[in-house]
């Protein structure tokens, strides 16, 4: 067994010293930019920032998936919210809560609902006017 695992640490050293003579070779006879190699370096060691998800403060979610655009004014009183105009609400379920910004909402009184409109934004689908809302703790 001795023997064995000598024979295999042989191996893996030899393996590890003829790729580092791979790369001495190579970094000996090719010309070496030192400003770029560090830049690159520096590029893969930076931390992704597409890491943390962030949400757009002009659309509502619901089970973390859009459901809504907020193309109105929004006013805040309280416990209450209410949005002049929402679209593109086909995929909200309006009889569970959703999410604005960082309050988590439920629907009260809907005062008008049509399945397209055209503005000066051009034509906005799924529309809901003058959505009354309550906050949930």
């Amino acid at each position: 067994m001795e023997i064995a695992f000598k024979i295999a640490a042989t191996i893996v050293v030899a393996v590890l010293i003829y790729f580092e003579v791979l790369f001495l070779v190579t970094v000996w006879r090719s010309h070496v930019d030192p400003k770029a190699t560090i830049g690159r370096i520096v590029q893969r060691l930076a931390p992704d920032r597409d890491f943390i998800a962030t949400r757009d403060p002009n659309l509502i979610y619901q089970n973390g998936e859009v459901v809504g655009e907020v193309t109105g004014r929004v006013t805040i009183d309280g416990n209450r919210v209410e949005f002049t105009e929402l679209t593109n609400t086909a995929q909200l379920d309006r009889d569970k809560p959703f999410e604005y910004q960082r309050r988590k909402l439920r629907i009260v009184q809907i005062r008008s609902s049509s399945g397209m409109k055209l503005g000066m934004q051009g034509p906005r689908e799924n529309v809901l006017g003058d959505v009354v809302c309550e906050v949930i703790p």
